[in-house]
């Protein structure tokens, strides 16, 4: 399971990685059992940058990009796509991506990836215990770093995703694999962490 922590601080017990990369290849390495510690400005990906709040890209620069990638046909669209999501205010500015569990480090979202089959459970579980539906934000579109981390941050609700063509190749999903991310202090999240 993925784990993503974000800090005010750097944690002095991960190294602190200069490499620049998208949000959602760290999320691949470390569903490939590798921790990775990261300031935000490292994030190569506008989207993500975007969404994580970061000054740069502004809106329309980041709706470029969506434009750039065929992701969008017009300006018009990409804007109102990019104002109907969410979107940090104040971020890290540290970001780690590790397996969990990974030692003491406490994870801020939790990221299953699984085949529908194997993430029914988990659901029905949070909705049996909970008596709760889990309603989902999907678009396809920056799929990692939007419907995985900042959506259920802001929110503080959990989310399913189908993955982005840019995350599906860098996460190693394949055609049948999904996303359910789950922020801390929500049912979904404990049920993902398993017993204490």
């Amino acid at each position: 399971m993925i784990a993503i922590a974000l800090a005010k601080e750097p944690n002095p017990a991960v190294p602190l990685s200069r490499a620049r990369g998208t949000h959602c290849s760290f999320m691949g390495e470390a569903r490939q059992g590798r921790t990775t510690q990261i300031h935000v400005d490292r994030l190569s990906c506008p989207l993500a940058r975007y969404y994580f709040g970061m000054p740069k890209p502004t809106l329309e620069r980041a709706g470029r990009a969506l434009r750039a990638w065929g992701d969008m046909d017009d300006a018009s669209l990409a804007g109102l796509y990019l104002e109907s999501g969410r979107r940090m205010e104040d971020a890290g500015p540290y970001i780690i991506y590790f397996p969990y569990p990974s030692g003491d480090l406490k994870p801020d979202v939790l990221v299953r990836v699984g085949t529908p089959g194997e993430l029914a459970p988990i659901v029905h579980e949070h909705t049996r215990t909970t008596g709760e539906r889990l309603v989902a934000s999907i678009s396809v579109l920056g799929a990692a770093c939007g419907e995985c981390t900042v959506y259920p941050l802001v929110t503080g609700r959990a989310n399913v995703s189908l993955g982005c063509k840019r995350c599906r190749p860098a996460m190693q999903l394949d055609d049948s694999q999904l996303l359910l991310a789950a922020p801390r202090g929500t049912a979904i999240f404990d049920i993902l962490a398993g017993p204490a």
